[in-house]
């Protein structure tokens, strides 16, 4: 418990500082805008870290043997279309209503979900990469499209940077995992650098979106209940009832575990990166990714005592 703690703490810390960088940057006139910096994430340095996530863990051998983590995801994915959709027709007006529902279906896997899973659950590290596939692909397909204007998938976005890592990085995973060869050193090593620069880099964009707003901004009850509902409310509901099939049934306890365990993360940053890419406001998005990591240092460590439980 306390190791997950100070691990959250340490995770947190680091994007909340690169936020406030952001946040200063922006009100002292170094940058005028988050735009230049977005489009250096979605073309680069996310399609750096998509590559590497597909690479490293789209291998036979890992399909073969984590399948039931795979389809578990897409399982949990499409539950969670089902419940964000018409919700946030209730809760967001038709701008936001991209974001909204992004944020409440995507969280951050990858910069807090992953570190936290290893430091507590190490066994399980691999699995939930594996769990959460299904929704990388959605992030950069169906995700990305809905801060476009027309909202659509188009053959356009099919090819762009992102989508192109991500095949790339599946093919390469499939053929170099399938022959046991390893990547040139040099390669990877240019890839990983280029992967660990998105969520520093996604923060910076973040605290820049931020320092737009007033500060009164952040007061506001809708926040605090979209962020009830994604750190609290979809872990214990969806949550609960992914135990129910998977745990109490002893068919994978582990799915139950990391299924709760995504739920309860916070929002992801991309909702603030495509948004400026497109030219966009990004703001609501930079306020939910500040709010639900804020709130995230106090639900987390309760959230992983209860899913140590489950397995």
């Amino acid at each position: 418990m306390l190791q997950v703690l100070l691990l959250t703490l340490k995770q947190f810390g680091i994007l909340v500082c690169f936020g406030v960088i952001g946040f200063a940057l922006k009100r002292l006139k170094v940058v005028d805008d988050a735009k230049t910096l977005s489009g250096v994430l979605v073309n680069v340095f996310l399609p750096a870290a998509v590559f590497d996530l597909f690479y490293r863990n789209f291998t036979p051998s890992t399909l073969v043997e984590a399948y039931p983590y795979a389809l578990s995801g897409v399982a949990l994915l499409g539950v969670s279309a089902l419940i964000a959709y018409p919700l946030t027709r209730k809760i967001a007006g038709r701008i936001n209503r991209g974001t909204v529902v992004y944020s409440l279906i995507v969280t951050n896997m990858t910069y807090v979900g992953l570190p936290l899973i290893k430091a507590a659950f190490p066994d399980y590290e691999l699995l939930f990469m594996v769990f959460v596939m299904g929704f990388q692909v959605y992030i950069f397909t169906f995700g990305m499209a809905m801060f476009k204007e027309d909202g659509r998938v188009s053959f356009k976005g099919l090819c762009s940077p992102v989508m192109i890592a991500m095949v790339l990085g599946m093919l390469a995973g499939l053929l170099l995992g399938g022959l046991n060869v390893r990547m040139p050193a040099f390669f990877s090593e240019i890839v990983s650098s280029a992967a660990a620069c998105m969520s520093p880099v996604a923060m910076l964009v973040a605290g820049v979106t931020l320092a737009r707003l007033p500060l009164r901004s952040l007061i506001s009850g809708k926040l605090y209940l979209f962020a009830l509902l994604r750190l609290v409310v979809l872990p214990a509901a969806v949550g609960g009832i992914f135990y129910l099939v998977f745990g109490l049934t002893g068919i994978a306890p582990g799915v139950a575990m990391i299924a709760v365990i995504y739920l309860a993360l916070p929002t992801g940053l991309n909702s603030v990166i495509f948004a400026e890419a497109e030219g966009q406001d990004g703001s609501l998005g930079a306020r939910y990714a500040l709010v639900t990591h804020t709130l995230g240092l106090l639900t987390l460590p309760v959230v992983f005592a209860v899913a140590s439980l489950m397995v």
